[in-house]
């Protein structure tokens, strides 16, 4: 990809998330960016919940803890190369990061942790990691999956983009608490771990409502959240 400034990022972002609220209050929005700049304006525009997918710097979780927004902390390398185990890697980096934002005063049941499936890992670390979903649950925090259609869906499966839903669906199936997926319409045939109308997190009255930990636990396996995802290209 080709990196982008702050007030490009801006420019491009804070219009569609302005535009978005005028139309819908209720939708919960997720504000892609590893910029903490970029995520104060986006969230004075009506974003919710920052989604970085460069972890948690300093900067990022003192945007957090000013806006009182919850954090989604991915994993992520520049290059995909593990001196030891690669699952021990992942979970060792996101219990620090999720340390480092509790120890700043984000509460624990609004760190949600991300292994980053796809991102600085080869289709044999994303299957490892995927296979080791109860040790990144065990941390205690919220926890989100991003599978849908990925390329490593089509190692596995031998199949195309289009081809991936039920390859997605399985995935599904092992997610922990909530799930990011495009074409929502046919994992949604596909999944009845699947439900619009669920409680893991929404918008009432303007306000975010976000689940505690006993009540993520109870919706693990069975539930998502549907949100607008916004990210800059």
């Amino acid at each position: 990809y080709d990196p982008i400034d702050a007030p490009t990022e801006i420019a491009r972002l804070v219009p569609v998330i302005e535009a978005l609220r005028a139309r819908d209050r209720d939708t919960i929005v997720s504000v892609d960016t590893f910029k903490a700049g970029v995520y104060r304006r986006a969230h004075a525009a009506g974003g919710d919940l920052l989604n970085s997918i460069w972890g948690a710097s300093d900067e990022l979780i003192a945007a957090c803890v000013e806006t009182q927004s919850p954090i989604v902390v991915m994993h992520n390398k520049a290059v995909a190369i593990y001196e030891g185990d690669v699952v021990d890697e992942v979970l060792a980096s996101l219990a620090a990061a999720a340390e480092r934002c509790v120890r700043a005063g984000i509460p624990a049941e609004h760190v949600i942790l991300d292994p980053g499936i796809g991102f600085g890992k080869t289709p044999e670390h994303n299957i490892s990691v995927l296979g080791a979903l109860p040790r990144l649950t065990a941390l205690g925090f919220p926890t989100l999956l991003g599978t849908s259609r990925k390329s490593t869906i089509g190692r596995l499966t031998g199949r195309d983009v289009a081809g991936r839903a039920f390859g997605t669906a399985a995935t599904i199936a092992l997610a922990a608490a909530t799930v990011r997926i495009r074409a929502k319409r046919s994992s949604r045939s596909r999944s009845t771990s699947m439900s619009r109308s669920s409680s893991t997190c929404r918008r009432r009255d303007g306000a975010m409502r976000w689940p505690t930990r006993s009540t993520t636990r109870r919706y693990m396996r069975r539930s998502c959240v549907w949100s607008a995802s916004v990210r800059t290209i």
